[in-house]
């Protein structure tokens, strides 16, 4: 990460990191390793390396099927488990798999209450990518108290700091296949509980804490500022002009227009100033079923009104209300549409 910023050339204190977080708290971790394993054909003795998750080119499930059939030993498995990316990925991998009895592939989705048992028969998840930033398949596999076999790319020669001698330089050639056999020949008791360690320091809780200090912050530091009530600057005030601009190529100086926003319904002129004969107007959401905006909308006091506005950003309303609806059926004329207001012309 800080490489990327280098590298972007932005100013430090402008970017916020905020961790993935981990999955200890998504799932039940407690399946043993024998268990798992002979639920799935697989037995105690052998030393397993997995794969789980989708199966797309880049994640490199071809190329660790074909590196794990240069690694000797009757005694390992490779277990691969996924959805392949679409029918030509499927076929390939078939065929590669075909050719190593050692490999067990289970083509499909994943159900979420079958990973804790596919991670938990693993001794070694690999994750060979070609190209990885972070990786939710590794926080899995950390949560699962389990050593992770990667590219040291990306975020993971960080978030892999505990176990960095499992790592490999994907320009070196031979380096998949050195990492696993470094991996699949050690202890890995120590490096399984420290997994374990990182993953449950990685909540959500603490996620969502920075990822808000994030915001406040940026908000703080914004040279635009907020309003003097203390709101953030309207993000929509581009639309709104484009809605100005609208309503400006469509009424005359003297049309009166109920604006229908996704706050207010406020009685306006061609310019979207409030009417200075009927001022003000009916502010506040609608009843459940509209039934209140039509009563706003045949008051005496918006009586006057020859065009109704509805901006984009309150077009819901037409949706989801049957009186409002209903109405528009029955004294709407002339809809015209763009991409930022419906104006009826009010009959």
């Amino acid at each position: 990460m800080a490489s990327a910023l280098d590298l972007c050339g932005r100013r430090r204190p402008a970017v916020h990191v905020v961790p993935h977080p981990s999955y200890v708290e998504a799932y039940d971790w407690g399946v043993d390793r024998p268990a798992a394993r002979a639920g799935i054909g697989l037995r105690t003795e052998q030393r397993v390396v997995a794969h789980v998750g989708q199966l797309r080119p880049y994640k490199g499930a071809l190329r660790l099927m074909r590196t794990f059939a240069d690694l000797p030993g009757e005694e390992l498995r490779l277990l691969v488990a996924g959805r392949a990316a679409d029918a030509v990925h499927a076929a390939e991998l078939r065929r590669v798999a075909a050719r190593d009895p050692r490999v067990v592939l289970r083509l499909g989705t994943v159900p979420a209450e079958d990973l804790p048992t596919l991670y938990a028969a693993a001794d070694v998840v690999a994750l060979p990518y070609a190209d990885v930033l972070t990786s939710g398949s590794c926080m899995l596999a950390l949560s699962a108290g389990r050593v992770v076999v990667g590219p040291a790319t990306g975020a993971l020669p960080e978030v892999l700091s505990h176990q960095l001698e499992f790592l490999y330089r994907p320009e070196e050639p031979d380096g998949l296949r050195r990492a696993l056999a470094r991996a699949l020949g050690s202890d890995l008791s120590a490096a399984e509980r420290r997994a374990f360690v990182v993953a449950s320091a990685l909540d959500w809780t603490s996620a969502g804490r920075r990822t808000a200090q994030a915001y406040r912050a940026t908000l703080r530091a914004s040279p635009r500022g907020t309003s003097v009530s203390g709101r953030c600057p309207d993000p929509w005030s581009r639309r709104r002009r484009a809605l100005i601009d609208q309503l400006n190529s469509k009424l005359s100086e003297q049309a009166a227009c109920l604006l229908l926003d996704e706050d207010q319904l406020a009685l306006v002129d061609h310019r979207l100033r409030p009417f200075p004969a009927r001022g003000g107007g009916y502010t506040g959401p609608p009843g459940d079923d509209g039934s209140s905006l039509v009563r706003a909308l045949a008051s005496e006091r918006l009586a006057g009104a020859t065009h109704l506005a509805v901006a984009w950003t309150a077009s819901w309303w037409l949706r989801e209300y049957p009186a409002f609806r209903r109405y528009l059926r029955r004294y709407g004329r002339r809809r015209i549409r763009s991409d930022a207001v419906e104006l009826w012309s009010l009959g």
